[in-house]
């Protein structure tokens, strides 16, 4: 029986073992899993964050287009109405041909352009396009109505410019 002790004996020691092993197994095990939790869990936070961080340089890309897209509107808008003042003043410029002042307005372009260029000068008085023109060696005075109309809007500027405001 002697045998038979010893075979209980290695038995139990053999389940004390494979006991000991299944404990440090799963402690192990849960370890590892309490590891890859927390891994998980810096990647998800990680990957947060760069995703954020990406969304706000897409943001920012797309509030930069947005913004140019609308300045652009607003200055395509600016020149449109610029060019519809330009071309209202230019038809109000032809519609003085007919009145009775015309006359008086033609002969005071054609003294200035006689006090800007002299007596000498030649005059083309209500060409084409309305106003006086005028040279005199070489130089050239244009009191034509457009010319005239474009003259007053550039000295309009600044306050054009406060239409937009």
């Amino acid at each position: 029986m002697n045998l038979e002790a010893y075979r209980r004996g290695r038995l139990e020691e053999a389940r004390a073992n494979a006991e000991r092993l299944a404990a440090e197994g799963e402690s192990m095990a849960a370890a590892r899993i309490d590891e890859a939790s927390g891994a998980a869990i810096a990647i998800i936070a990680e990957a947060r964050a760069d995703g954020a961080a990406q969304a706000d340089r897409e943001m920012a890309i797309t509030r930069t287009h947005e913004q140019r897209r609308s300045h652009r509107i607003v200055l395509e808008a600016r020149r449109r109405a610029y060019e519809d003042l330009g071309t209202r003043g230019r038809a109000g410029a032809r519609e003085l041909r007919p009145d009775p002042a015309y006359p008086a307005l033609l002969d005071r372009l054609e003294q200035l352009t006689r006090e800007q260029l002299g007596d000498g000068a030649l005059i083309e008085r209500d060409p084409a396009d309305g106003g006086v023109v005028a040279e005199f060696e070489g130089r050239r005075v244009d009191y034509s109505l457009p010319a005239l109309v474009e003259r007053c809007l550039r000295t309009l500027g600044a306050e054009i410019e406060e239409l937009w405001r």
